[in-house]
């Protein structure tokens, strides 16, 4: 297994989540998720977004992208045991998605490499339900649309309707 600062290089702009950064990829996350999904705080609080260093950095990883010091995109990757990840917290702003910076593609790949370099073997997570450019995005990167039955059963399934996405990493 790699050291952890390895695995957290700087990749076209990606950089660990520090605390410092804590009230604005709060405002940035729950903005996404109210304005395209229409979650609100309320109806869908999230504590472990005011404690990411805790919550995420204690048994994974959470990493930001800044573009002219505004957060623009982050993810997040927890160890689950068992060979298992929960990926989460993909989001980038929608003036950044796709062409000429691909920073989705590169949050998501700075997750894979860490989860590879600790001995994860499988990446799950959940998304809504509602048709969206996200699914197509992941299933473009090897993840496949699964059962909720076929998530092992250390993935904490939230109570919303979800669709589930999960990738089998290579093993070394």
């Amino acid at each position: 297994m790699m050291n952890k600062e390895k695995t957290t290089q700087t990749r076209m702009g990606v950089r660990r989540f520090e605390t410092v950064d804590s009230d604005e990829v709060n405002r940035f996350i729950r903005g996404i998720q109210l304005r395209e999904f229409g979650c609100s705080e309320k109806a869908f609080p999230q504590p472990e977004l005011w404690d990411i260093a805790h919550f995420y950095q204690s048994r994974g990883d959470f990493w930001v992208v800044r573009l002219d010091r505004e957060v623009v995109g982050t993810v997040a990757i927890l160890d689950l045991g068992g060979g298992v990840a929960k990926l989460g917290r993909l989001f980038v702003h929608p003036d950044h998605r796709g062409a000429p910076l691909y920073l989705a593609r590169n949050l998501l790949k700075t997750a894979e490499t860490w989860a590879a370099d600790h001995l994860i073997r499988r990446i799950c997570f959940e998304t809504t339900v509602e048709p969206c450019a996200a699914h197509g995005f992941y299933g473009k990167h090897g993840y496949q649309e699964v059962l909720k039955s076929a998530f092992p059963a250390v993935f904490p399934l939230c109570p919303y309707p979800s669709r589930y996405f999960m990738k089998i990493l290579p093993g070394k």
